[in-house]
């Protein structure tokens, strides 16, 4: 069996695998998501992304889709890499767990990982742990609340997955709790969603033209919403 890190330990002996800081180089992250479209997670990454000093920090991207995401373009601009796997189903488990080993023979740079997939980082944490990788984060977005036919995969895999990380990180406490129990999900770190605040500054100009756009008088009252129709968005708190 693999070697496996001490789960969301900071102190495990990690000694000959420790992180080198120079200033030629930047220390790389690789970032775990299945594409880099204009999802909630997607967009608070590139929130950091865009603000953090890159000479010293640099984001790269494992993502499981071909097709290219509404943010490469971005992502390649600020110096980012994007490696591209294969979709992960159970019918190709087997090829995935072959390319993630030859991706770590190619790339034994990585230090860092940070899985912002749920549980579906398994095969990648267990193969960093492997290799002694001395961070493995796993990033808790949401709390899965459907009983369906993904529900037993990724209980099991929520649950094989812990020995493997050295940190979680989380989003809220359900969402901590759902990916890491409740044992561990008290040591995540909740980590804020960032917001360019000045991006949402008031503009009467800009209040006019969304009105004409969406045929709204200048005087009604308006709540807007962006959100997609499930229970984690409360929406019959919102009606009330």
């Amino acid at each position: 069996m693999d070697k496996q890190a001490q789960p969301m330990d900071a102190s495990a002996d990690r000694k000959s695998n420790e992180i080198n800081v120079t200033m030629e180089e930047p220390i790389r992250i690789l970032m775990l998501f299945t594409i880099m479209n204009r999802g909630g997670a997607e967009t608070m990454v590139m929130n950091y992304y865009r603000h953090i000093d890159r000479n010293r920090v640099q984001f790269d991207f494992m993502v499981h889709r071909q097709e290219r995401g509404a943010y490469d373009d971005e992502i390649e601009a600020m110096g980012g890499k994007i490696y591209r796997m294969i979709p992960l189903h159970p019918f190709t488990f087997n090829t995935y767990r072959k390319q993630i080993s030859d991706f770590f023979d190619q790339h034994p740079e990585y230090r860092i990982i940070h899985g912002h997939c749920s549980e579906s980082g398994y095969f990648v944490y267990r193969e960093a742990a492997g290799r002694r990788v001395p961070v493995i984060i796993a990033h808790a977005h949401n709390a899965h609340a459907l009983f369906d036919t993904k529900w037993l995969f990724r209980t099991y895999f929520k649950h094989t997955m812990r020995p493997y990380l050295t940190q979680g990180f989380t989003c809220g406490k359900e969402a901590a709790r759902w990916l890491f129990g409740n044992e561990l999900g008290k040591k995540a770190i909740l980590q804020r969603n960032a917001i360019d605040t000045f991006l949402y500054r008031f503009d009467e100009a800009v209040r006019l033209e969304v009105r004409q756009e969406l045929h709204l008088s200048k005087d009604v009252t308006v709540v807007g919403h962006v959100g997609r129709f499930n229970r984690q968005k409360n929406h019959e708190f919102l009606l009330e």
